[in-house]
């Protein structure tokens, strides 16, 4: 056979191994994509089919590690020898390389998850069996989550410009969900140590029980107040009581300059219940705390506010308590603080003070037993400290408790647990603020519909908000008025709509409304506000507007802290806002 046929056969073999490497090569990066969907949609159904507490407890270890092995399938495939060649093509290559990293990745953080969930167990067991106080748990949780923040910081994601369609998507939610990874652990850990000074104390705070039936800016009236003591992770509540019992400071204590602004006219440094006119619970805070040391009633380490919300979740981890020899489990004890606590004032409470008096009375007294019974669950050796932990974390992520000290250390601790309350330039934060002077919210819901259009100069954003109220006849005239200040009849609704928009918006306005009760900054963000009134069983609407720069790509809707929860809508997407969520275009 003449060398030169021995040539064409040996390029022929070459180009037919080379095609089958490159058969092999697609077929492994689609084995691979197929295996990272498979693992997305597993991920997507843990979240999905467990709350929080389960997963944390373990109940979804099986299916986050079937889901950690699609990813490794994925990687293997796509990463593998079959592929190599392609890796260096300067397109296709590019793709190869982002989903490897990107799979790989979402194999890391799956182990890590898994990892820091298993150290979290073994310190709780430890915790229940008597050999850690609560202390020293939080001071070990601590340890670990600085240790895989550490690891998590690492991880390299690949490349994100130039990226395809589907990959460019999962890429910018893998960047999203491993920010919100890396974060999480940081905030978790100093959040932790924060909590662990708290404890550790000796602390006072006051306490504000804020009332959701009579809601302002992004927290509850603040109507309740008490002193909280802790010292060695003993904890007291003493001096629960009305804030209308309080004196008032004999020189009004200074407002912060936005805080003047906006809401001055509410007197809030001259009122208690005006406290939460604005939703930075760090201005309220430190407002609150500056007008009890000028009563002369001494100085406090900061302020605690906590709702119904936040008990109802202590209580369904800590057992039932006592009001009158009933129980109340979480739910009843929610619908009592809510709604059911105000049925006793049957009288006509503006013609017989006497009658409403000892009914008042008797209401606070319950109030005050609920929170000396629900931190003397918290604190009993029989507890499960870690579903407790477990429960205020995720009312913590719908503003039903807030933290804020005096001291700069420990208010960082609080921020970093996502507790202070506090707003950030990309927040937005939709309020219904009652000045009905009754406890109505409780009928009262809240939706919203978020749309958004790009220009070249600009993203318009419009914010439709619907106010419902559904008051039935024959509720106490405390529960629906009218107010005898007021010129309303019963069942009417009178409130602020109040939008708190990103530190960035501008031209903000409602629809309509050339008098805006409000208008201007509020902190890091903005805020517009518009009077409404509902009549019982109507609808009213408000609609914002406002734009944004070019480049700013995302905000983040923030819990408004209502019950019931307001409920969002953006494009096909909904969600209520019991969570902080981010809305990106």
């Amino acid at each position: 056979m003449s060398p030169r046929v021995l040539r064409r056969r040996a390029l022929v073999g070459v180009l037919f191994l080379l095609v089958v490497w490159a058969v092999l090569g697609v077929w492994s990066a689609i084995s691979g994509a197929r295996a990272a969907l498979d693992g997305r949609d597993k991920i997507e159904a843990v979240f999905d089919n467990h709350d929080l507490e389960a997963i944390a407890r373990g109940d979804a270890d099986g299916e986050l590690r079937a889901a950690q092995g699609s990813f490794d399938d994925a990687a293997n495939a796509i990463g593998g020898w079959r592929v190599a060649p392609a890796r260096w093509l300067p397109v296709v290559g590019r793709q190869l390389r982002s989903g490897h990293k990107l799979s790989s990745a979402a194999s890391e953080m799956i182990d890590i998850g898994l990892g820091l969930t298993a150290e979290v167990r073994e310190i709780s067991d430890r915790l229940d069996a008597g050999n850690l106080d609560i202390t020293e748990a939080l001071v070990e949780v601590s340890e670990p989550l600085a240790e895989m923040q550490a690891r998590a910081a690492s991880i390299d994601l690949g490349p994100d410009e130039a990226l395809l369609g589907p990959l460019a998507s999962a890429r910018r939610t893998g960047q999203l969900r491993y920010d919100e990874l890396v974060d999480g652990l940081a905030r978790a850990s100093d959040g932790a140590r924060g909590l662990a000074a708290f404890l550790e104390g000796p602390s006072r705070y006051l306490l504000f029980a804020a009332n959701t039936s009579q809601m302002q800016s992004g927290m509850g009236g603040l109507l309740s107040i008490g002193v909280v003591e802790v010292e060695n992770g003993e904890i007291t509540v003493s001096d629960v009581r009305s804030v209308t019992d309080l004196p008032l400071p004999a020189i009004p204590v200074p407002l912060e300059a936005d805080y003047e602004a906006r809401w001055g006219w509410l007197d809030p440094n001259e009122a208690w219940s005006s406290l939460g006119a604005t939703p930075r619970f760090d201005i309220t805070a430190s407002t609150a705390a500056a007008m009890w040391e000028a009563t002369g009633a001494g100085a406090v380490d900061g302020v605690l506010a906590v709702d119904p919300v936040a008990l109802s979740a202590v209580v369904s981890a800590t057992g039932p308590v006592r009001i009158d020899g009933q129980q109340y489990g979480a739910g009843a004890l929610l619908g009592y603080l809510a709604h059911g606590q105000y049925l006793s004032l049957t009288e006509d409470i503006y013609e017989n003070w006497r009658t409403f008096a000892i009914a008042q009375a008797e209401r606070r007294d319950h109030l005050a037993s609920i929170a000396s019974q629900v931190v003397a669950n918290i604190t009993s050796d029989d507890v499960d400290g870690f579903d407790v932990m477990i429960q205020l974390a995720d009312a913590a992520r719908g503003r039903h408790v807030m933290f804020w000290s005096a001291e700069e250390v420990q208010q960082s601790a609080w921020r970093a647990a996502g507790v202070s309350g506090e707003l950030e330039v990309d927040s937005m934060l939709l309020s219904l603020v009652n000045r009905s002077a009754t406890k109505a919210d409780f009928y009262v819901s809240m939706s919203a519909t978020i749309s958004i259009s790009e220009t070249e100069t600009a993203t318009e954003v419009v914010v439709e908000v619907d106010v419902s109220n559904a008051i039935p006849f024959g509720e106490p005239r405390y529960v629906a008025g009218p107010h005898p200040e007021l010129d309303l009849v019963y069942g009417d609704h009178l409130a602020i709509v109040a939008l708190n928009l990103p530190g960035w918006a501008r031209n903000g306005r409602v629809d309509g409304d050339s008098n805006l009760a409000l208008a201007g900054g509020d902190g890091a963000t903005r805020v517009i506000g518009s009077w409404i009134t509902v009549p019982r069983d109507s609808t009213e609407t408000r609609v914002f507007r406002f734009e944004l720069p070019p480049e700013v790509t995302e905000f983040t809707v923030e819990a408004g802290a209502r019950y019931p929860v307001t409920q969002w809508r953006h494009g096909n997407e909904r969600f209520d806002d019991d969570s902080p969520r981010t809305i990106d275009w």
